[in-house]
């Protein structure tokens, strides 16, 4: 390196290439990792993540997108978490908000827990609960779900809320046999509930089945119309099966859609 005599009152200028370097070792010292973190680490929100929209097309902001489980895309860090994102295939699978609009195989700021704005189709402005549909990329409200609805406009259809990612949420539902159970481990029909405050109780589709097992020992199985709580579980031969939790030892009675 020169070294350079300044005469007296001559103001001193450092070559450029001073700032560059200064500036080089400052990038450089913030990007050591987690082997040999900077002094002064940036924050990091935990809350969010990279989202890469592999949806096929192009997703608006606050519009949700499965996180899929994929092979890692890039050097995992603290500061580092990228995240392919998939078109929901299924209820109860793990979610984000895109907190910026993005087109088909760009990246955009996701929000994976936490509070947010996210668009919520609202089919009961009582619902305080949402969940994310199988192929759907908004959400639809519910008396039950794994996001709490914080704030919403009060009105039907869809609209921009604020909601609570990952709350502590119950995860079951109530539901309704729809035929005689038919002992364990067969697959039987299931007439899903959903919480009305209304009549606090669960209200029965009975417009619509879906599949549930029972995997209990020595209990009794009732016949139609039983009702109890059941834990959505993943099937290859039916995409969602539900579980039985709890179940009636008699049926009561046929179910009833106090509601349709």
């Amino acid at each position: 390196m020169t070294v350079r005599k300044v005469r007296p009152k001559q103001a001193f200028r450092p070559p450029l290439a001073f700032d560059h370097n200064a500036m080089a070792l400052a990038a450089d010292m913030y990007h050591h990792g987690p082997e040999r973190p900077p002094e002064r680490q940036q924050p990091v929100n935990p809350c969010t993540a990279m989202i890469r929209n592999s949806s096929g097309a192009d997703r608006r902001q606050f519009e949700c997108l499965e996180l899929a489980v994929e092979p890692q895309l890039s050097k995992v860090t603290r500061e580092n978490i990228w995240i392919n994102g998939i078109e929901p295939t299924d209820t109860g699978i793990p979610f984000s908000v895109l907190l910026q609009p993005v087109t088909a195989g760009k990246w955009a700021l996701g929000q994976v827990a936490g509070i947010c704005p996210a668009w919520v189709d609202i089919q009961d402005v009582s619902h305080r609960w949402a969940y994310l549909p199988a192929g759907e990329y908004v959400l639809v409200s519910s008396g039950d779900g794994d996001v709490c609805i914080v704030q919403h406009p009060g009105l039907e259809g869809e609209q921009l809320c604020v909601v609570l990612l990952n709350a502590c949420g119950s995860d079951l539902r109530g539901g309704c046999l729809a035929e005689n159970h038919p002992g364990r481990g067969a697959p039987f029909d299931l007439y899903l509930g959903e919480w009305y405050p209304a009549i606090n109780g669960w209200d029965y589709d009975t417009s619509a089945t879906v599949k549930a097992i029972d995997w209990r020992y020595g209990v009794p199985y009732p016949d139609a119309g039983a009702t109890g709580l059941f834990k959505a579980r993943a099937s290859d031969a039916y995409g969602t099966i539900w579980e039985v939790v709890a179940l009636d030892c008699s049926s009561p009675g046929a179910c009833e859609d106090y509601y349709t």
